[in-house]
């Protein structure tokens, strides 16, 4: 799939991937599923292999988790939904979903403490929450009694409906709940593209300085991220991007619609993979927390010095690497540490400075 910037200067097909930036998450998810030229929009790790979603069937799942919350949980406009748990094809499906149907999707990190989680889900006012695995499952289950309105809680797995408020993954994923047909997915579609720039995209809690932090973006504030990384780093047929982030925040969530929008970009969710599929992957875009760069950096060093930094990166994920995405600002030091060792780090997170 190819789409191009219009920015009134001569097209360049071969380097920049959409043909307009939308202005709205919802318009560029209708873009990216409209052409199916990568072999698969996610990849993700899963009972010990990988599993590759298509554009067209990672569209008509988020179809299904639209239309199981407005038809099977009456849903609608406004409505809260919140996720929990660390990243993987569920947080992206939830998020174009209620975007969708002019919902909110509210994520909840997982470094809240149990009283900041029910204090942060109080504030929320959901009305359902999904949990992506099954450490996440647990802890709501557990907590859920505390919960002042008691949300109905989708877990990742089982198949059982509606114990206590409780609905196994099998049952939303099951075509017999949700009468899925043309007409539906169309009026989903027609729904979401009037879905206006100023409208909420997406809400995160999470924890600073031992208080619960609520941020929100707007669908404006969403797409000029995107619109940042595809100028800057335009996608190309073949690229991989991997998460190695499992900690889920408002960058990272951005930084997934920024890939799955280009129509060209795999998004590798390794899950209990780990760092094992980077060397299998060989990535040439590479989404990593703080935590990641400074224990590579630190391992690197301690064994070959810092000059080696960019060649022992390039015997880890390959060469074809060409972009380093960190999930926040990094600290002065480490900053330098990276740039100094030639890493491909943006701009934009190192706040436009260069090694001197």
């Amino acid at each position: 799939m190819l789409l191009y910037i219009t920015t009134g200067e001569p097209r360049d097909r071969k380097v920049n991937p959409l043909h307009t930036i939308p202005d709205t998450v919802n318009e560029l998810f209708y873009l990216a599923m409209r052409e199916h030229d990568r072999p698969a929009v996610v990849q993700y790790w899963q009972a010990d292999r990988w599993m590759r979603d298509p554009d067209w069937r990672f569209d008509r799942q988020v179809i299904q988790v639209a239309l199981f919350l407005t038809t099977r949980l009456d849903l609608s406009a406004g409505d809260g939904v919140g996720i929990l748990g660390p990243l993987r094809p569920l947080w992206l499906q939830v998020d174009f979903a209620v975007q969708g149907f002019h919902g909110v999707p509210v994520g909840f990190a997982d470094e809240l403490t149990d009283d900041q989680l029910c204090t942060a889900v109080d504030q929320s006012g959901v009305r359902v929450i999904f949990a992506t695995d099954r450490t996440s499952t647990e802890r709501l289950v557990r907590l859920r009694p505390r919960f002042r309105e008691q949300p109905v809680l989708i877990k990742a797995e089982g198949a059982e409906e509606g114990e206590d408020g409780i609905v196994g993954g099998a049952f939303l994923w099951s075509r017999g709940q949700v009468l899925d047909t043309p007409e539906r997915a169309q009026s989903w579609r027609a729904t979401a593209r009037k879905v206006d720039a100023d409208m909420i995209a997406g809400v995160h809690f999470g924890a600073v300085d031992k208080k619960v932090v609520r941020e929100a973006y707007t669908h404006g504030d969403a797409m000029s991220f995107v619109r940042d990384r595809v100028e800057r780093s335009p996608a190309a047929s073949g690229d991989v991007a991997f998460f190695e982030a499992q900690r889920v925040t408002p960058i990272v969530r951005q930084i997934a619609y920024a890939y799955v929008g280009d129509g060209d970009t795999v998004v590798v969710l390794p899950g209990t993979r780990g760092a094992q599929a980077l060397h299998e992957e060989r990535p040439t875009r590479l989404v990593v927390s703080e935590s990641w760069l400074a224990g590579f950096a630190d391992d690197v060093e301690a064994k070959v010095g810092s000059r080696k930094l960019h060649d022992r990166l390039a015997e880890v994920v390959g060469e074809r690497l060409r972009w380093i995405e960190p999930t926040s600002e990094l600290p002065a030091a480490l900053e330098r540490r990276l740039l100094e060792a030639g890493l491909p780090l943006p701009a934009l997170a190192l706040q436009g400075k260069t090694p001197t």
